[in-house]
Protein backbone atom coordinates (compact mmCIF):
# COMPACT_ATOMS: atom_id res chain seq x y z
CA UNK A 1 0.00 0.00 0.00
CA UNK A 2 1.04 3.67 -0.69
CA UNK A 3 -0.14 7.42 -0.41
CA UNK A 4 0.20 9.79 -2.91
CA UNK A 5 -0.40 12.94 -3.97
CA UNK A 6 -2.07 13.94 -7.48
CA UNK A 7 -1.55 17.21 -9.15
CA UNK A 8 -3.47 17.65 -12.29
CA UNK A 9 -2.27 19.71 -15.44
CA UNK A 10 -2.55 23.23 -15.98
CA UNK A 11 -6.00 24.36 -16.09
CA UNK A 12 -6.62 20.45 -16.89
CA UNK A 13 -9.58 20.16 -14.26
CA UNK A 14 -13.17 20.63 -14.67
CA UNK A 15 -15.73 20.18 -11.65
CA UNK A 16 -19.47 19.64 -12.97
CA UNK A 17 -22.59 20.06 -10.32
CA UNK A 18 -26.03 18.80 -11.51
CA UNK A 19 -29.10 20.04 -10.22
CA UNK A 20 -32.44 18.87 -11.17
CA UNK A 21 -35.70 19.98 -10.11
CA UNK A 22 -38.48 17.54 -11.43
CA UNK A 23 -37.22 16.26 -14.85
CA UNK A 24 -35.21 18.87 -15.15
CA UNK A 25 -31.61 19.48 -15.19
CA UNK A 26 -28.51 22.23 -14.81
CA UNK A 27 -24.94 20.99 -15.25
CA UNK A 28 -23.03 23.92 -13.97
CA UNK A 29 -19.13 23.82 -15.14
CA UNK A 30 -16.18 25.42 -13.14
CA UNK A 31 -12.73 25.13 -14.74
CA UNK A 32 -9.99 25.30 -12.45
CA UNK A 33 -6.27 26.03 -12.99
CA UNK A 34 -5.02 22.95 -10.90
CA UNK A 35 -6.37 20.97 -8.52
CA UNK A 36 -4.90 18.53 -5.58
CA UNK A 37 -6.33 14.78 -4.56
CA UNK A 38 -4.77 12.65 -1.94
CA UNK A 39 -4.73 8.78 -3.13
CA UNK A 40 -3.80 5.16 -2.02
CA UNK A 41 -3.46 2.53 -4.06
CA UNK A 42 -3.20 -1.26 -3.06
CA UNK A 43 0.38 -1.87 -3.73
CA UNK A 44 3.71 0.44 -4.47
CA UNK A 45 2.77 0.95 -7.78
CA UNK A 46 2.07 4.94 -9.03
CA UNK A 47 -2.06 4.83 -9.03
CA UNK A 48 -3.81 3.69 -12.75
CA UNK A 49 -6.86 5.30 -12.88
CA UNK A 50 -9.70 3.96 -15.60
CA UNK A 51 -10.31 6.96 -18.24
CA UNK A 52 -13.30 6.93 -20.58
CA UNK A 53 -13.06 6.88 -24.20
CA UNK A 54 -11.97 10.90 -24.20
CA UNK A 55 -9.45 10.07 -21.99
CA UNK A 56 -10.75 11.40 -18.97
CA UNK A 57 -10.79 10.57 -15.33
CA UNK A 58 -13.59 11.23 -13.33
CA UNK A 59 -12.13 11.57 -9.70
CA UNK A 60 -14.96 11.78 -7.42
CA UNK A 61 -15.60 8.57 -8.20
CA UNK A 62 -12.23 7.00 -9.17
CA UNK A 63 -11.55 3.89 -10.68
CA UNK A 64 -8.52 1.66 -11.26
CA UNK A 65 -6.97 -1.25 -10.97
CA UNK A 66 -4.99 -0.18 -7.65
CA UNK A 67 -7.32 2.57 -6.05
CA UNK A 68 -7.67 2.63 -3.13
CA UNK A 69 -9.33 6.15 -1.92
CA UNK A 70 -9.23 9.15 -3.56
CA UNK A 71 -10.03 12.41 -1.67
CA UNK A 72 -10.02 15.77 -2.83
CA UNK A 73 -7.61 18.25 -1.25
CA UNK A 74 -8.17 21.54 -3.03
CA UNK A 75 -8.83 23.42 -6.32
CA UNK A 76 -6.94 26.66 -7.34
CA UNK A 77 -8.10 29.76 -8.97
CA UNK A 78 -11.45 29.09 -10.94
CA UNK A 79 -10.79 30.55 -13.95
CA UNK A 80 -13.77 29.82 -16.70
CA UNK A 81 -17.45 28.47 -15.96
CA UNK A 82 -20.61 26.96 -18.70
CA UNK A 83 -24.17 25.64 -18.28
CA UNK A 84 -26.14 23.21 -19.94
CA UNK A 85 -29.78 23.23 -19.52
CA UNK A 86 -32.09 20.25 -20.47
CA UNK A 87 -33.61 21.19 -23.68
CA UNK A 88 -37.15 21.78 -20.99
CA UNK A 89 -35.70 25.09 -19.81
CA UNK A 90 -36.92 28.21 -21.93
CA UNK A 91 -34.09 30.64 -22.99
CA UNK A 92 -35.68 33.26 -21.05
CA UNK A 93 -35.35 30.68 -17.88
CA UNK A 94 -31.58 30.03 -18.65
CA UNK A 95 -30.87 33.91 -18.97
CA UNK A 96 -32.65 34.15 -15.54
CA UNK A 97 -30.97 31.12 -13.54
CA UNK A 98 -28.04 32.40 -14.87
CA UNK A 99 -27.97 35.67 -13.20
CA UNK A 100 -29.96 34.41 -9.94
CA UNK A 101 -26.43 32.28 -9.77
CA UNK A 102 -24.48 35.64 -10.59
CA UNK A 103 -26.16 37.55 -7.15
CA UNK A 104 -26.53 34.03 -4.82
CA UNK A 105 -25.31 31.22 -6.62
CA UNK A 106 -26.67 28.25 -4.49
CA UNK A 107 -28.96 30.35 -2.36
CA UNK A 108 -31.27 30.99 -5.68
CA UNK A 109 -30.89 27.62 -6.77
CA UNK A 110 -32.50 26.29 -3.17
CA UNK A 111 -34.80 29.48 -3.28
CA UNK A 112 -36.20 27.81 -7.08
CA UNK A 113 -36.28 24.64 -5.53
CA UNK A 114 -33.49 22.89 -7.51
CA UNK A 115 -31.54 20.08 -5.82
CA UNK A 116 -28.26 19.38 -5.74
CA UNK A 117 -27.78 15.99 -7.30
CA UNK A 118 -23.94 15.38 -7.41
CA UNK A 119 -20.59 16.97 -8.45
CA UNK A 120 -17.97 15.18 -10.74
CA UNK A 121 -13.97 15.95 -10.85
CA UNK A 122 -12.97 15.24 -14.34
CA UNK A 123 -9.30 15.59 -15.80
CA UNK A 124 -7.15 14.14 -18.59
CA UNK A 125 -5.67 10.85 -17.51
CA UNK A 126 -2.22 12.39 -19.29
CA UNK A 127 -1.97 15.28 -17.48
CA UNK A 128 -2.51 13.35 -14.02
CA UNK A 129 1.24 14.52 -11.87
CA UNK A 130 1.81 11.98 -8.81
CA UNK A 131 4.43 12.07 -6.01
CA UNK A 132 4.68 9.36 -3.03
CA UNK A 133 4.24 10.80 0.34
CA UNK A 134 5.13 8.83 3.54
CA UNK A 135 2.65 6.85 5.11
Amino acid sequence: MANWILNTGRKDLTEQQVFTKGDSTIKYSTGWRSGTWFVTTSDDNEPDFEADENGMVELGWANGSNIEECSFEESFDGCWDDWEFSDDISEEERERIMEGWEEDAYEFLYQEDWMEDDTYWYASKDSLEFERVDD
